[in-house]
Order: structure tokens, then C-alpha cells, then sequence
């Protein structure tokens, strides 16, 4: 299965996840699950993707409902609205074999793991935003609020401004590659 679509998010590293939790369900939205995640991150055998704002990541996710695996693809930041990233993701789902042997395959044709790492993440939902409540292990936590396809923007705004209002919060506009290699705290569980 592929997806392809725009990530639209906004990211924030916060002091008080419980006090997060309670905030997104006053606001709505709900609950769904409680996940860990292992990400790998590749870099191109012949184009540095940190020069070129790209990302390939091939994620592990247990999950209290399920087990998925996950090669994605990110593009280049676009300018974007005040506070919001934008970026092309393509995204193609995999079962554990398809997750063993693609890492195989990267690793034949030259793609190189720049790092690993592991986040305990809660997830929320409700009209068209995605929500979670990240424990990026050796770093600390953040919120993310992502924007579903076709869902409404002005919704969006609103929520990530509500949000701002309700915590002691602090916008991060880097990803958690970048937080991950610029601090060398990140850790595998």
C-alpha cells in the first residue's frame, strides 16, 4: 500500500505531557492508541540528504492495536505558513518480511544508516488533525499536530493557537533527525 500525500505539522517540545494529554482531549479529540516506534534513517550512497533537506526512514511501529512497518520518504521543507512544516511524503507499508528485506536492499545498494531511535508515542485524533504526545527517549517530549488531507486548515490554526494558549510549549521547527544527530542524546530501547 502507498500513501502520498503533504505533511503538514507543527512540532513542540513541552514539559508536561500529562497536562498535553488533558488539553487535547478538552479539545476534542480522542485517544487511539499508544504506540512504540524505531526509526532508521538512511542517507543516499551518492546525495547528502542533509544538504538536500530529504529524509528516507524505514519505521518499526508496535502498537497496543497493531504492528506496522513503514519505508517513507520525505522531500524538501516548502515555505510554508508561520510555524507549519510542509513537506512531500510518500510512505509505502510493509509486513516483517518486507521490513527485513528492504533494509537488506538498501544496505546492497549503498544507502548508508546515519542513526536509530526509539519514541513511545500517544495518539490522538479528531477532525481531520492527528495528535501525538512523543517521548523521543534521551531527549525529552513533544507535541505534534498534523493535518490530515483535505481537512480544514482554518480548524488547524485555530487548534495549533488553543494549544500555544493552554502550555508552556516551545515551537521546534527542526525534525527529530536533525534534533537527534545535533544533540547525540537520542537512543534506541
Amino acid at each position: 500500500m502507498v500513501g502520498n500525500s503533504k505533511e503538514i505539522e507543527v512540532k513542540l517540545l513541552i514539559k508536561n505531557p500529562e497536562q498535553a494529554g488533558r488539553l487535547l482531549l478538552n479539545l476534542g479529540l480522542l485517544k487511539t492508541d499508544t504506540c512504540i516506534e524505531d526509526d532508521y534513517y538512511f542517507n543516499h550512497p551518492c546525495r547528502n540528504f542533509a544538504e538536500s533537506d530529504e529524509a528516507l526512514r524505514l519505521r518499526s511501529r508496535n502498537c497496543g492495536s497493531s504492528r506496522t512497518h513503514v519505508l517513507t520518504y520525505k522531500g524538501p521543507r516548502e515555505i510554508a505558513l508561520s510555524r507549519v512544516k510542509v513537506r512531500e511524503e510518500l510512505e509505502v507499508y510493509l509486513d516483517e518480511r518486507g521490513f527485513t528485506e528492504i533494509k537488506a536492499i538498501l544496505s546492497r545498494l549503498g544507502f548508508k544508516q546515519v542513526t536509530c531511535f526509539t519514541k513511545k508515542r500517544e495518539i490522538y485524533s479528531g477532525r481531520g488533525v492527528k495528535a501525538s504526545i512523543d517521548l523521543l527517549y534521551g531527549v525529552g517530549y513533544f507535541l505534534e499536530l498534523e493535518l490530515e488531507p483535505h481537512a480544514d486548515e482554518a480548524y488547524f490554526k485555530q487548534l495549533v493557537d488553543e494549544v500555544l494558549r493552554g502550555l508552556e510549549a516551545t515551537i521546534v521547527e527542526k525534525t527529530y533527525l536533525e534534533i537527534c544527530i545535533e544533540t547525540g542524546k537520542c537512543v534506541k530501547s
